[in-house]
């Protein structure tokens, strides 16, 4: 089987001349790789074309006979983000956060470092002295050690 750490190494090369970022490599049984990569623009075929071509050369420059399943590919927008790199490129946009404990939590995605986000959240709340619920913005912070997962929230608004 390939070793995911080789296809990591051919990506991490730097002789590629696209501007991107990896998500994620797997290799499953029969050597199946997936590569999901995406930049900041968002990725095009011809970016993953030109991946995916690449990756073969590499493959093959060693072993003429090897055999392998190769699909490059972006993640896609329902796939839960992997880097931070996602969450960079989503500053500004609606995403659904699911905590440790579950709880969903949607919101407009504010900023993000490499331990914490900051999303702008809407909640409807009783004020007192008032019949009508209020609708309020409240900024969260959230560490990424308690995301166990965020997407992007699709709208065609």
């Amino acid at each position: 089987m390939i070793d995911k750490n080789k296809i990591l190494q051919i990506l991490n090369s730097g002789d590629l001349e696209i501007d991107f970022f990896i998500v994620e490599v797997e290799v499953s049984s029969g050597n199946r790789i997936r590569v999901y990569v995406d930049n900041a623009n968002g990725i095009t075929i011809g970016n993953c074309a030109k991946i995916s071509r690449f990756i073969e050369h590499r493959l093959l420059e060693t072993d003429e006979e090897l055999n392998f399943e190769l699909n490059v590919s972006s993640p896609g927008m329902d796939i839960p983000f992997k880097v931070k790199q996602q969450y960079d490129k989503s500053i500004g946009k609606e995403v659904e956060i699911i905590d440790q404990d579950n709880r969903k939590i949607k919101g407009t995605l504010l900023k993000a470092n490499e331990e914490s986000i900051d999303i702008e959240e809407k909640k409807s709340v009783k004020v007192p002295g008032r019949k009508k619920k209020e609708l309020i913005l409240e900024v969260l912070t959230i560490p990424l050690k308690n995301i166990k997962s965020t997407k992007l929230i699709i709208s065609f608004k």
